[in-house]
């Protein structure tokens, strides 16, 4: 309100300020008195009344209602005053009748002029909020008609590309851009009349003072009724911030493979070289332990072996997890894929961990189904899954526990394998955790297990290069099943099989 107010008082200052103010009011007076003289002059039933519209309709130069009332008002009053001094007639209904409708003309006119200055005061604050908003627009707004002339800019696109504040109409891109810049900008409008569609583009646009931004230009027609287009409007919004933002991500993106590749080449570089003098180290405490060559002697030495080989395998075990890790995160793990029975590698993975189980007093059980397909796999990649699946199990397995080993083939004849034990098991959050890279379960139970928190993370790698998922099924203090699926693409059926 306070704007159209604000409006309506530039309104009557424009209006005092027009040179053909007096001109209006003094045509006004001259049309009231020729009208009411020619009034009095004809006879009372002559529609004499009706002209008094006329000085009314010129009330619309006024910017006031009540100026356009006051008109109506003298109309109406002149024509009662012409009527009553007009020589009266025999058929003075009909002079009645005429006045009446024209005292219903004058005032319907009276209110036309009126709606019709209310419809253009609303018109112009309708158009200087849109102007408001678009100059407010921190984006650089265009018009243009469908050749290529400008019909309007914003504020922010004359401050980008016509500081001078020089008039645009009639004016093309090449006034104000240079000539390669132009012609491209000229495609673009021709694409969008041509074919009717919004266009989009990303390119780098020269200001006026020299400079040069990264923008977005997005354009799209103008149609009219008849859906033809008649010119085209852009929105061109500075985005060089997010593209050096961009840029600043796909440097420190690069910088960080830059760094995970030399952790890769420097942990493959030490496993090789820490892992060749441990497998000696365990090589010879094994055959100590095992009394290869006859006894140690003193008891205490036997102790000590168990502890070398114990810690041997340890750290060979974070060598091998760490070198694999290095290898899948690097993408250089290679798949070597053939037919192989699985039941073997089951039996010999088992028959690897007995000893450790044995010492542990934990009994592993082994189902496995009489008819399993053969695998297209690689196998020394499913033996390390498998591996990591009961060195699992059996690390957080009770004493005197059972781990249960299932394989078979589901009615799609796709390979599983499922280790079941009845240890600490996992709550929600850790199984989470569980497929993390050297994350470890929270739980209370859970600390006391020495790890790298590799084995479950490598086994989910190994098993997505195959095409294949990882599953955990889990409850705190009850245990923890972890099933391994193969597609069913890998499977070869016995019928199948080659002689």
């Amino acid at each position: 309100m306070g704007e159209l107010a604000a409006n309506e008082k530039a309104d009557r200052k424009a209006w005092k300020a027009r040179p053909f103010q007096g001109d209006v009011s003094a045509l006004i007076t001259i049309l009231f008195i020729c009208i009411f003289v020619f009034d009095v002059a004809v006879p009372a039933n002559v529609a004499g009344g009706v002209p008094y519209v006329l000085p009314v309709l010129l009330g619309s130069f006024y910017s006031k209602r009540r100026t356009i009332f006051a008109l109506a008002a003298i109309s109406s009053v002149l024509t009662v005053a012409g009527y009553l001094l007009s020589e009266p007639t025999s058929q003075a209904w009909v002079g009645v009748v005429n006045r009446g409708l024209s005292l219903f003309a004058i005032w319907a006119t009276a209110l036309m002029v009126i709606w019709r200055k209310k419809a253009e005061k609303e018109l112009i604050a309708s158009e200087q909020r849109f102007r408001a908003v678009v100059d407010s627009s921190p984006s650089a707004i265009l018009i243009k008609d469908r050749d290529g002339r400008y019909v309007l800019a914003n504020k922010s696109w004359h401050e980008w590309f016509n500081p001078e504040g020089q008039s645009i109409a009639g004016k093309t891109v090449f006034d104000f851009f240079p000539a390669d810049h132009a012609r491209k900008i000229g495609i673009q409008d021709r694409e969008v009349v041509d074919r009717g569609r919004v266009v989009e583009y990303e390119y780098e646009t020269p200001l006026a003072d020299g400079s040069v931004i990264s923008t977005m230009m997005q354009k799209f027609p103008i149609l009219d009724t008849d859906g033809t287009v008649v010119g085209v409007a852009g929105v061109n919004t500075d985005i060089s911030k997010r593209i050096a933002v961009e840029r600043a991500l796909m440097d420190a993106k690069a910088e960080a493979e830059r760094a995970n590749r030399a952790k890769s080449e420097f942990l493959a570089t030490m496993s090789h070289d820490l892992r060749t003098p441990l497998n000696a180290i365990i090589g010879f405490s094994e055959a100590m332990d095992m009394k290869t060559f006859g006894p140690v002697g003193n008891p205490n030495y036997e102790e000590y072996v168990r502890h070398i080989l114990k810690s041997g395998r340890t750290l060979v075990s974070l060598i091998n997890g760490l070198l694999d890790l290095s290898k899948i995160e690097a993408g250089k793990y290679r798949l070597d894929e053939e037919p192989f029975p699985l039941a073997p590698l089951l039996e010999e993975s088992i028959r690897h961990l007995s000893h450790q189980a044995a010492e542990k007093n934990v009994r592993i059980e082994r189902t496995l189904a009489p008819d399993l397909p053969l695998l297209h796999a690689d196998d020394r990649a499913v033996a390390q899954i498998v591996n990591n699946m009961l060195s699992n199990a059996l690390k957080f397995s009770h004493a005197d526990g059972v781990i249960a080993v299932d394989a078979g083939a589901g009615e799609d004849h796709a390979v599983y394998i499922r280790v079941t034990d009845n240890g600490i098991g996992m709550d929600e959050k850790d199984k989470a955790k569980a497929l993390q890279p050297f994350e470890r379960a929270d739980s209370k139970p859970a600390r006391k297990y020495e790890g790298t928190g590799l084995g479950l993370y490598i086994c989910a790698n190994l098993m997505r290069l195959h095409g294949g998922a990882l599953e955990i099924d889990s409850e705190l203090g009850e245990g923890t099943t972890v099933t391994v699926r193969f597609p069913p693409e890998r499977s070869i059926r016995s019928s199948a099989k080659p002689d």
